[in-house]
C-alpha cells in the first residue's frame, strides 16, 4: 500500500510541476520519496522545483542525485527516461 501511495504522490505532484505550483509539486515529491522508491525521475522533478524556488544548492543536490542513478560508467552516457 505504501509503494501506491508514494506513486500516486508522485503522480500528483507531477500535476502540480505542470501547473508550476512549484511548493506543491516538491511536497508531493518529498512526500512521495518518503514512502517508495525513489526512481531518477524523482530526483530530476524534485530538482525542477528547487530551480524554481531559488534553492540551487539543494537543486544541484537533486540533480546530482538524478545523474548518479541514471549515469553508465561502461558507455560514459547517461540515458534519459522518459516521463
Amino acid at each position: 500500500m505504501s509503494r501506491q501511495r508514494g506513486q500516486l504522490r508522485e503522480r500528483l505532484g507531477r500535476t502540480y510541476l505542470m501547473t508550476q505550483e512549484w511548493s506543491l509539486a516538491l511536497a508531493q515529491f518529498d512526500a512521495a520519496a518518503r514512502e517508495a522508491e525513489v526512481t531518477p525521475n524523482l530526483h530530476r522533478f524534485r530538482g525542477q522545483c528547487l530551480l524554481a524556488l531559488n534553492r540551487h544548492a539543494e537543486a544541484l543536490a537533486a540533480y546530482a542525485d538524478y545523474a548518479d542513478q541514471t549515469f553508465d560508467p561502461k558507455t560514459r552516457s547517461s540515458e534519459m527516461p522518459d516521463v
